[in-house]
């Protein structure tokens, strides 16, 4: 069962945050993958351009329209990716090593456990605005996060 209701209004218990966890791997796994096409894919844009500008050939110009229209495409699905983590309740960034934050309450104060591709679980936490070099285990006396 998962359990995706945080026990304070927004704020998640590190039970819950890795009672969504299976969820999370698998938007987060298509966030990271279509963040690298969309860069993949502007270089290619950016390669073509520079290539036509050069050239001038029409051939160029086709093709530079079809990448244009797969990485808008791809680009929609990466917001999409977005914005479903952010329905969760979660808080996304560093797309390019799949990393979330989820809100929670530690001795009174709001902080963010934290999450990245690779790790097996929710074992961190960090300041509002702190960065992922700044991340904390969670430990015993902060285990009962969320209240």
């Amino acid at each position: 069962m998962v359990k995706a209701i945080p026990q304070s209004p927004g704020f998640f218990t590190a039970d819950q945050a890795n009672g969504m966890l299976p969820l999370v791997r698998r938007i987060v796994a298509d966030w990271v993958e279509l963040n690298a096409t969309v860069e993949s894919q502007q270089a290619q844009l950016e390669g073509l351009k520079t290539l036509h500008q050069t050239v001038g050939v029409r051939a160029y110009s086709e093709e530079v329209a079809e990448v244009e229209q797969s990485l808008q495409a791809e680009r929609d699905r990466l917001v999409e990716c977005y914005n479903e983590l952010e329905s969760l309740g979660l808080e996304p960034h560093a797309e390019e090593i799949g990393s979330v934050d989820f809100p929670a309450i530690l001795h009174g104060r709001e902080v963010r456990l934290c999450w990245r591709v690779g790790e097996p679980d929710v074992r961190h936490w960090h300041e509002i605005g702190g960065s992922i070099s700044e991340r904390q285990l969670i430990t015993l006396s902060t285990q009962r996060m969320g209240g």
